[in-house]
């Protein structure tokens, strides 16, 4: 039976995290999609924890030509095997109905794009508060024609994905942003998944401080909504081996 998603997952050094999110697939209600995992060359046991999950889940680890976010989601994609993408990162979890909620939204819909929405994995009110007002606030671009992405979360047709020549590899950050807007340049609008949402890490912030990500994501998203993505010397540094 063809895939109703096709998972893609980069990753690099995420033996602490990638396992967690494999077992919250493992035991999703809808079983009828595939996973994919581009990883950027992991020096640790990624690649054999994620190879431990082969027989729980439709599951292909594949080995990108270097390590860099839209180089690596790029590459799993052109591996796909279903109508639509779903990227998410490595240290995202989610509800064992996810899948079934996403599934019957595209039987139902076909709409191109989706954009589920997030929760804080981090309980702590500032957490809560700042997903809940970055949630809100790309909302608010939506309707004024700004459109952002919420996250690295984003469910799109593979058709329409190709067309838009995918994740840009000249973007050094917000290469997610940067697919919005190019699918919004196409016409294709995108539609919040209310009553879907994924835990989204806070590892970085509970790291770096609050203040600190929160001034960078600034800077990228000013960037961004002015030459529609971030081509400055700033990158988004990938690996969870800084995150124990």
């Amino acid at each position: 039976m063809r895939p109703i998603l096709s998972i893609i997952i980069p990753t690099l050094n995420e033996e602490h995290y990638l396992p967690k999110l494999l077992d919250d697939l493992a035991g999703q209600t809808e079983k009828n999609f595939e996973v994919i995992i581009a990883d950027g060359n992991s020096s640790d046991t990624t690649r054999k924890q994620a190879e431990s999950f082969e027989k729980q889940l439709h599951l292909s680890f594949y080995l990108s030509t270097k390590s860099q976010l839209a180089l690596q989601r790029n590459f799993g994609a052109s591996k796909a095997k279903s109508d639509y993408l779903f990227f998410l990162d490595a240290d995202t979890r989610l509800s064992s109905t996810i899948i079934e909620t996403i599934s019957k939204h595209i039987r139902k819909e076909k709409y191109s794009l989706y954009l589920p929405l997030l929760k804080s994995s981090n309980p702590g009110l500032q957490y809560s508060a700042l997903v809940s007002f970055t949630v809100n606030i790309v909302k608010l671009l939506h309707k004024v024609g700004r459109p952002l992405s919420i996250g690295p979360l984003i469910i799109i047709k593979k058709d329409v994905f190709n067309a838009i020549g995918g994740f840009s590899l000249q973007t050094t950050a917000s290469e997610d942003h940067n697919l919005i807007i190019k699918a919004h340049k196409m016409g294709i609008k995108a539609h919040f998944l209310s009553d879907v949402k994924c835990v989204f890490s806070m590892r970085r912030l509970e790291r770096d401080g609050i203040l600190a990500i929160l001034l960078k994501y600034a800077r990228f998203t000013a960037e961004t909504l002015i030459r529609g993505g971030v081509y400055s010397s700033t990158k988004y540094e990938m690996g969870g081996q800084d995150y124990q």
